[in-house]
């Protein structure tokens, strides 16, 4: 073999190693990202069964027309620190089917600084008590999302289904923290239905009589 034979041959065989490694290299980059993406959904998935409900095949059978109902019953116009807050609201289903599974949805958001699922509890009034919900940062955190799952209920067709939410902010929160955003929107086997939005204005609770901005007794000259 000659010597630009040989020099021809060794060109070769280093380019098609160099195209063997880029190869993969690629198909490794690609895996990460693959990966990666498969990670950030389950995280953003929701722990909660509210989030990813079962669905029974003969539940996605029912065909109705038109998507499950929200709405606000009542809302206060501000929040003390340090207090908790009322909130009305319904879930109807007029959509010609019965529903096996519907729950009302909420998510909370803070207006001057992100809220912080430490600053909130979320209480729901069933069978004549209080019952404390989970809440978490959602995904990023851009917003507290509520566990409604323990809610998830049959809603028979022309029915509604009235809640009693009790939201309470700590005294804790950043002070910049201004108002609490309160999205609604309901659940059911056949998708979710609309979002609607109340904000309710933070405030500081009224100072004690006699008592100093950091708590220590007023004294007069």
């Amino acid at each position: 073999m000659s010597v630009l034979s040989a020099s021809t041959a060794n060109s070769s065989l280093a380019t098609r190693r160099r195209r063997v490694a880029t190869v993969v290299a690629t198909l490794l980059i690609a895996g990460s990202v693959q990966l990666l993406a498969a990670e950030s959904s389950s995280a953003c998935a929701g722990p909660y069964r509210a989030n990813n409900p079962e669905v029974p095949a003969a539940a996605r059978a029912v065909r109705h027309h038109g998507p499950i109902d929200s709405v606000f019953l009542s809302t206060p116009g501000t929040l003390t620190r340090g207090s908790k807050i009322e909130v009305g609201t319904q879930i109807g289903n007029f959509t010609g089917g019965d529903f096996s599974l519907a729950a009302p949805a909420l998510t909370l958001t803070g207006k001057g600084a992100r809220l912080r699922a430490q600053d909130v509890t979320v209480e729901v009034f069933v069978h004549g008590a209080w019952k404390k919900l989970g809440v978490d940062g959602g995904c990023g955190g851009e917003a507290v999302r509520v566990d409604t799952s323990p809610l998830l209920q049959p809603l028979k067709d022309g029915r509604a289904s009235r809640l009693l939410f009790r939201i309470g902010l700590s005294a804790k929160a950043p002070a910049a923290q201004s108002a609490v955003s309160v999205t609604l929107s309901a659940w059911s086997e056949s998708g979710s239905g609309a979002k609607s939005t109340r904000t309710v204005k933070v405030v500081r609770a009224a100072a004690t009589p006699g008592k100093t901005a950091a708590g220590s007794p007023r004294t007069h000259g």
